[in-house]
Formats: C-alpha cells, structure tokens, sequence
C-alpha cells in the first residue's frame, strides 16, 4: 500500500500522517468536512509516479493540484477547497507568523522552498464591508493575498445587519445553489469555532396549518428524498416537541431541515472583521469611500484607486460588494445590470422570560410562496392562489412570516417586500400590523412586546443569485444576493476565487 510509504523524509507514513492531521481537526472541533480534507489534504502525495526523493532532486509534486483535481469529483466543494489551499495557507502562515518557519521540520522547510516560499502576495481590494466584502476577503486572505478592506460606514450599516440572522439552505434550489449555501454553512461553522461567535446549528421547521400548505411540504420532502436532500415531516405532536411556538391550533405538520444555523447579524459583522484584521492580517480602511478604479497603464499595469482621504493605492485586483459602491464607481455597469431594489420590514421582541427557548428557526405557509426552492412542487400554484383570493393584501405588500431567536433570547420577526417604486422612506404600521396577523396565527410566544422596528433595503438581481461583472480588467463586482448574503456570501466567495485568474 503507498499509504505505508515514507512520508516525505519525515518519521512516519502516509497513512499515520493523515490520520494525525484528521485526529487535530477533530480535536479541535472543526466541521466534518474540514475533518475529511485534513485526511486527505495530502492524498496527492500517491497520485504520482514520481520517485520518493523527488523534493531532493529540486521537483515539486504539485501535490495540492493532484489531490482537488482528484477529489473534485468525489466530494463538495468544502472538502475540496481547503485541499486545494492548504500549500499557499502553509505560504501564507510562513509570512505572516515568523515563528511559524522556525517550528517547521527540515523535510517540510525543504517542500516549502520547492512549492515558491513565503507569499509575497498580491494585493487585493476589497470593496464594502458587509457580509458579501467580508466573506470575499477571507478567501483571499486565505490564498496568500494581501488584502485591504474599505467600508464607507463605521461600523457596517446596511442589510448585513438588518436581517434574521439565518443561514437558510433550505430556502435554496437543489442544485448548485444549494451546496453553494452548504459551503457557506461549513464556512459560517468554521469561523465560529475559531472567534467564538455564537452560533446555533438549530435546523428550521416549515409549519403547515392548512391541507394545502402540508401538501407541497410533502411534496418537496420528496424531491429532496430523491436528490439525497435530508428533511423529515413531522406530525403535530412531533412539531410541538421541537418546538414550543408552534400554534397548535388547526395545525396539520411540519418539515424539518438540519441544515440552518442562527447568528446575531449585530453580532456576527464585527466580530468577523475583527476577526480579519486580527486572523488574517486583513487591513481595514473605516470609514473610507472609494472614489475611483482605473486601470492605468504603467510598467505593472496595476489597478489604482482613490479615496475621499487622498489616499492612491495599486492592486493587483479590485472587488467591489456593495450596490452604492458600484453605482457610483462604475455607473454604466450599474445601469445596464438587471437589478431590483427590496425594502423589508422587521420586528423584534424583548428578550423572551425564563430562557424560554424557541428551538428552531420558524416559517409558515406563507413563506412556501416566496423561495424558488419550492417552485417545482405541483400544489404550489393553487397554494398561492388560495393566499391571492384570501388575502390580497399579503402579496401586496409581499408579506411571509418567519421567526428567529438571537442568543439575547430575542425573537426576529418579519418581514415585508416592497420593489422599487413602491419603496417609500418611511415604514407602514400597517404593514408591521400584519406580519403581527400572521404570527400569531401559527406561533405563540411568552412574551409579544415589541422593542425594536426597523426597515432594511437590499438589491436583488432578476437573473439569478448574484451579479457579477468585470468593468475592468482585474476589478469585480459582486452584490445584489438577493436577500440571502448570509447564506451564501462565504460560498459564493470562495466559488468565485476558484474560478477567477489565478494572482500572482
């Protein structure tokens, strides 16, 4: 078995090598699939016919290509990605950790050395501090890059942190955009365990108190059964046990998903920007508005942008995450992309009595109609037209209602979807006065007071999860996750960075 060979000069296998690597991870309670790369983080090693001295002789395995190119078509995307990175993390650390070089072992000093030693790195521009900039400047920062983060707000503002706070898979297609939200959920995991955010891996529960609504909750839960998709429907009784909320009145069911964790967004915004700054040696320029991206031809022909504080920097690639920051600095692009504004009304209680806890994250039959992922089931359309003869004026105001509890004991309620012209500066009561309707319709809570109302506004793009352009060569935009950024960001991030030209 090679998996017995000697591994790399140093005193044990292969085998015992990758076996100590998946033990660490573990320990140090990492994700299953970070667990899984770190076994197979060097699986590249035996997909060669190179001889065993070949680092003596001055040839690198390119082991890391080998080992994605390999797994690529095994597993997802977030085994395959830390594989595919762990060589230019091991670059990275050496160049920005001194000590970290000194405690390597010579055989390893060696294949560093043969694989291109500490990264210099490119230089990288970030543009937007919300979760779309910051889950962008991770994965560069994660490649060797150096990275500068510019946010015109202090803190961040936006719709970042004016949501739910879910990290919501279930309410994502099957298909790429699915595993897209995996990865991010592995991501989201992965940077908890290492700030100690808060962070609940609590699942969501979709309730059912009409015959039609537990219809399309069947038929989804078997088309997710066939796609290999893990959701479990629940009786009543089966409901009330995972979650005391749930109104009991005329209640048919519920579905089950595993997959969605909760985060405080007012929490989770700054404490992963701190997190850069301190982790990864990202550099954070806030408050700080970037005026201008050229690309001007000089012996580097470099990317140079310019602030409100004077300042002129040159990159190596520009990525801009926020929809005013596109709009003012690459206004013919923002023209012509097919994006929509959305305004949004939430609510939040006070902290609810005796840790009284929620469970899970909540939607009702309401929210059946507004994610894609339920497009294919055959009972929908009469669901909505049920929804539309009852009760127009929920899809007036484009009204479904969800509830999240934060790790205050809080519980986030809305919301509300209003489009461009219809979207005025000033809130509705009314409109807050029905997602109240609805709520309490299909859950209970200890306490309804209400502490907190506010609006949010986010840009969603009419041709698919995100846009994407390059107004330069070199300069990216990437905004408008329709209302799912946190669900997405840190997948769309790292997806994005794989498929780009590699910097150098």
């Amino acid at each position: 078995m090679r998996g017995e060979s000697n591994y790399g000069g140093e005193a044990v296998s292969q085998l015992e090598h990758a076996l100590q690597a998946a033990d660490l991870a573990e320990q140090s309670d990492s994700p299953p699939s970070l667990i899984v790369a770190a076994l197979l983080h060097d699986i590249g090693h035996l997909l060669h016919d190179l001889p065993e001295d070949a680092p003596d002789a001055g040839t690198d395995d390119v082991h890391e290509v080998r080992a994605a190119r390999w797994l690529e078509t095994r597993f997802p995307s977030s085994v395959v990605a830390p594989v595919a990175l762990h060589v230019a993390a091991k670059r990275c650390l050496v160049a920005i950790r001194p000590e970290y070089l000194s405690n390597l072992s010579p055989p390893s000093q060696l294949s560093l050395k043969l694989q291109g030693g500490e990264v210099s790195g490119a230089h990288v521009a970030i543009v937007g501090g919300g979760i779309v900039g910051l889950a962008h400047a991770w994965s560069a920062a994660e490649r060797g890059h150096r990275v500068t983060l510019f946010e015109r707000n202090q803190p961040a503002t936006g719709a970042s942190i004016r949501n739910f706070g879910m990290i919501w898979p279930v309410g994502q297609p099957q298909g790429e955009r699915f595993e897209t939200a995996l990865l991010s959920r592995e991501r989201w995991i992965q940077f908890a365990t290492s700030s100690g955010l808060w962070l609940n891996e609590c699942g969501s529960i979709h309730l059912a108190h009409r015959d039609d609504e537990w219809a399309v909750l069947e038929e989804f839960h078997e088309c997710a059964k066939q796609n290999g998709i893990t959701t479990e429907l629940l009786m009543p009784d089966e409901v009330v046990r995972r979650t005391p909320a749930a109104n009991r009145s005329q209640l048919r069911g519920g579905l089950f998903s595993p997959y969605e964790l909760g985060v405080n967004p007012r929490a989770a915004i700054p404490t992963l920007t701190h997190w850069l700054v301190e982790q990864h040696a990202v550099t954070l320029r806030s408050p700080e508005t970037v005026l201008s991206v050229e690309r001007i031809p000089h012996p580097e022909s470099r990317l140079t942008l310019r602030t409100n504080r004077n300042v002129e920097l040159q990159c190596d690639r520009v990525v801009v995450c926020g929809g005013d920051d596109l709009r003012t600095l690459f206004p013919e692009t923002f023209a012509a992309a097919p994006l929509r504004l959305c305004k949004l009304q939430m609510l939040k209680t006070v902290p609810q009595p005796k840790a009284w806890s929620i469970g899970t994250h909540l939607a009702s039959g309401l929210t059946l109609r507004h994610y894609e992922n339920f497009s294919a089931c055959p009972s929908l359309p009469a669901l909505k037209q049920r929804i539309a003869a009852e009760t127009p004026e929920l899809d007036r105001f484009g009204i479904h209602v969800m509830a999240a509890q934060n790790d205050a004991g809080e519980i986030v309620l809305g919301d509300s979807h209003e489009y461009d012209d219809a979207i005025a500066p000033f809130d509705q009561s009314s409109v807050d006065d029905l997602i109240l309707r609805e709520l309490r319709g299909v859950i209970e809570l200890p306490d309804w007071t209400i502490a907190e109302r506010w609006h949010g506004i986010y840009t969603k793009s009419t041709q698919g999860p995100v846009f994407e352009a390059e107004p330069l060569p070199g300069a990216y935009t990437v905004t408008a996750t329709s209302g799912a950024g946190m669900t997405l960001a840190f997948g769309l991030a790292e997806r994005a960075w794989m498929r780009w030209p590699q910097l150098t």
